[in-house]
């Protein structure tokens, strides 16, 4: 890896960023590896195919697409003049970087590694690469035996969910369901296992505290160590006093591939506590470490660095005197504390120590960080604020990007994703560089944070490249549970883009990640996105099969917002299956209590749920004030694609009610908003049907045509069923009414290979052969619709056939 310089840019092959003049230069991952590989390859022609090869790794790329990405490179770098300076067409041929360059190496290992011999390969490293090959090899024949079979597991464990829930009616849609890019086997790294102590001796946080100690002080000896919070997660399923070592090492081991694994035993002596690590699992013959001292916790330092010197590493060593061992045995117990959920105990813990330690910087992020955890938003946000006042936080670049982390993770939860994208930024500058494996796992987690709020930005280009870049930093430090909100906020981002089935195998793959290490809240969240894109997809039935697991992981959540977030998104399954009762339950918990630190933007949503909800349930009037009071500025700047929703649900309220001065009103005020560049495809798919039936209204059939064709080709453009069958929907009614039947027909036909899993689509399909007045076709499709309808109310007019129908057609 390394740095290269051309006139006013750098580019940092290591960290994927280009830079111009102290500006970073928003890039897509393609157009980084195109402008890399040019630059790499500098002093010869690059041939199409052979580049094509290096950054799609296929070949099957268009010549149209490498242009655009060449013109994507040549405008982030200013090669776009008459006279090119850096990349020369040869035609008929390829590309040529032209340009001179200055080229840095990559910066000096850390201080001990440099501190090594020049020359000597380190004993550990061949049996790392050693391990390495049999993990790879092992994913390799695990990925080759997948290959045999056919089809995609994912799509087909919910297509057998959604037969089984509508008795075999379901059928598939036709949409194109895509995988995400094939996970890589991660890096071996060595796990820790919780401390086992001797009955009747010690302290609970011990068990944790002492292991996470262990842990870091081998991973500053440079020791890949997995992240303690994720053996926490993997281990919570084990009975502590049950479980042998030797039982869950095995599981750890089948699970993880690791490099080793070691236990710890602690015991009290004469002269004060011994701790013992020993090897589990691992390469012979496997080393151990003994430490012995009069605090437990020195006791373990001790052992952990025998470990690393057995391992020819070089142990971190070092007295850091007593207040400093004071804070860190407390700021274990904390840690401890809050992995095992106990927030009240971790803050009791932090207020006692505050006369000892108040002034300390990682004592004061801790408690802001519990405030955070327990969700006391603008408190810990606060905290948060306080901290990065301190001059000396900048002494530390890892605190001081966790507390930029913690920030910003407080700003999305009040919908300040501007402010967000900011906070993240500051701590993806401040780890440039990063080769720690500890500021490397901060390094992905701040790219991560940066993507979800630029997602949220609909700066959706940039959001990739950062999801891009998290993903090479989280493999690097072996952070699972970090991978799985990353998955999830992929599967976000093409939500937001409207595809749905782009977004599904991200959410399984978050569910499955985060399921295996017991991770409530990340698996919680991809439960309830795979229900989401369920919806999108018209696979409602599909989507309530999610809800058992969803409300057995909802039992064992404290959070209020997360509880509120998630019942919310549960009121939207529910509603659409039907069950309009359960729903309008879940919808007065969410009035009757009001978790602390809602944002506005987020209360407008939840007010915009209920009013979907009531005029779902044939109250139109209380759609109406609900969608109406939801219509904030908030909303319209943090999430305009919900705000369009509001709109659109207010506006068939008040047509519904014959108001249809309001619903111009409302109608009018779409029509002077200028749609964005960046406007994601339910905002251009609303906006054109409120256009097209208020154009109905005023007797503008061609108006009303140009604007269904409008909406039609923005919900096909990236295939979303439930916005084709909206548009459909809509205009086979506007047909019908015109008696326009033949062409109705053709309207509904976009959506009618959806009529056997969704009511919609089935009421629609009724709709058509109502009007048609074919007995037959309408007999099946009422029958149909009723099957799916649940407790909603069919249209009492279509609920019988004209006198002159026809036995069939």
């Amino acid at each position: 890896m390394e740095t290269i310089r051309f006139r006013d840019y750098q580019i940092d092959t290591a960290l994927r960023e280009l830079w111009h003049r102290g500006e970073r230069v928003a890039l897509t991952p393609r157009a980084f590896d195109c402008l890399a590989y040019l630059i790499e390859q500098r002093g010869r022609a690059i041939g199409r195919d052979e580049l094509i090869a290096a950054v799609w790794g296929r070949v099957d790329a268009t010549d149209n697409l490498v242009d655009q990405i060449i013109l994507r490179c040549r405008r982030a770098i200013g090669d776009t003049g008459p006279e090119r300076y850096a990349i020369r067409t040869i035609p008929r041929f390829g590309y040529a970087w032209i340009a001179d360059v200055t080229a840095t190496p990559a910066p000096a290992p850390s201080r001990r590694a440099a501190a090594r011999p020049a020359g000597r390969v380190h004993p550990l490293a061949g049996r790392l690469r050693a391990r390495w090959s049999q993990v790879r090899e092992r994913a390799g024949r695990s990925m080759r035996r997948a290959a045999r079979w056919t089809g995609d597991a994912h799509a087909w464990r919910h297509w057998r969910a959604a037969a089984v829930a509508t008795l075999g009616l379901l059928v598939g849609s036709g949409t194109p369901v895509s995988r995400p890019p094939p996970v890589p086997a991660p890096e071996p790294k060595a796990i820790v296992l919780p401390v086992q102590l001797a009955p009747g001796q010690g302290q609970a946080w011990m068990r944790l505290g002492l292991m996470d100690a262990i842990a870091e002080r081998l991973r500053d000896a440079g020791l890949p160590v997995l992240p303690s919070d994720n053996v926490v997660a993997l281990v919570r399923r084990f009975d502590a006093d049950a479980a042998t070592e030797d039982v869950v090492a095995a599981a750890l081991a089948a699970a993880t591939a690791p490099a080793w694994i070691f236990g710890v035993r602690a015991e009290a002596v004469e002269t004060g506590w011994q701790v013992r690590l020993h090897g589990l699992y691992g390469p012979s013959p496997m080393p151990t470490g003994l430490g012995s001292a009069a605090d437990p916790l020195a006791a373990a330092y001790l052992a952990a660095d025998d470990l690393a010197r057995r391992l020819d590493l070089t142990p971190a060593g070092g007295d850091a005197g007593a207040e400093a061992h004071d804070r860190a045995r407390l700021l274990q117990q904390v840690k401890a504390a809050a992995w095992a959920e106990q927030h009240d105990q971790a803050r009791v813990l932090l207020q006692a120590a505050a006369a000892r330690h108040g002034a300390a910087l990682d004592v004061r992020y801790w408690l802001a960080e519990i405030d955070h955890l327990a969700g006391h938003v603008h408190k810990a946000q606060a905290a948060f604020r306080a901290l990065l006042e301190e001059p000396r936080l900048a002494q530390d670049a890892v605190l001081q990007a966790k507390v930029h982390h913690g920030l910003g993770y407080t700003c999305l939860r009040l919908a300040d994703f501007q402010a967000a994208a900011v906070q993240f930024d500051q701590a993806v500058r401040g780890l440039a560089g990063a080769a720690t494996g500890e500021a490397r796992n901060q390094l992905g987690i701040a790219l991560n944070g940066r993507g979800l709020a630029r997602s949220w930005l609909r700066r959706f280009d940039e959001a990739e490249d950062d999801y891009a870049r998290a993903r090479v930093a989280l493999e690097s430090s072996g952070d699972q549970l970090a991978l799985a909100q990353l998955d999830n906020n992929v599967g976000a981002l093409h939500e937001l883009r409207g595809r749905p089935a782009e977004a599904l195998p991200y959410f399984h793959r978050a569910a499955e990640r985060a399921a295996a290490f017991q991770a409530l809240q990340p698996e919680l969240g991809a439960r309830i996105n795979i229900a989401g894109s369920l919806l999108g997809l018209l696979e409602p039935a599909a989507a309530l099969a999610q809800d058992a697991r969803i409300a057995a992981l909802l039992d064992r959540v404290t959070h209020p917002g997360t509880r509120e977030l998630v019942n919310a998104n549960r009121v939207q399954v529910l509603t659409a299956n039907g069950r309009l009762h359960d729903a309008a339950a879940l919808l007065q918990q969410l009035r009757d209590a009001p978790a602390e630190g809602r944002s506005e933007a987020l209360d407008a949503w939840m007010q915009i749920v209920a009013a979907a909800h009531a005029l779902e349930s044939g109250q139109p009037a209380r759609a109406a004030e609900l969608a109406a009071s939801a219509l904030t500025d908030a909303l319209r700047t943090t999430a305009p694609h919900q705000f369009v929703w509001g709109q659109y649900v207010a506006f068939t309220a008040e047509r519904r009610q014959g108001h249809l001065a309001a619903a111009a009103a409302i109608a009018d005020t779409v029509s002077r908003r200028a749609h964005a560049p960046d406007d994601v495809p339910e905002v251009i798919v609303l906006s054109a049907l409120m256009q097209a039936e208020q154009a109905v209204l005023h007797g503008d059939d061609a108006a009303a045509e140009a604007a269904f064709r409008q909406a039609l080709d923005q919900a096909e453009h990236p295939r979303a069923p439930a916005l084709i069958l909206r548009v459909s929907a809509a205009h086979a009614g506007y047909l019908i009414d015109r008696g326009r039947l033949d062409e109705a027909v053709a309207a509904a036909g976009r959506s009618a290979g959806w009529a056997l899993q969704s009511y919609e689509a089935a009421l629609l399909q009724l709709r058509v052969y109502h009007a048609l007045a074919d007995a037959g076709a309408w007999q099946v499709a009422r029958v149909r619709t009723e099957v799916l309808a649940g407790e909603r109310e069919i249209p009492p007019e279509l609920l019988a056939l004209p006198r002159h129908a026809i036995a069939s057609r």
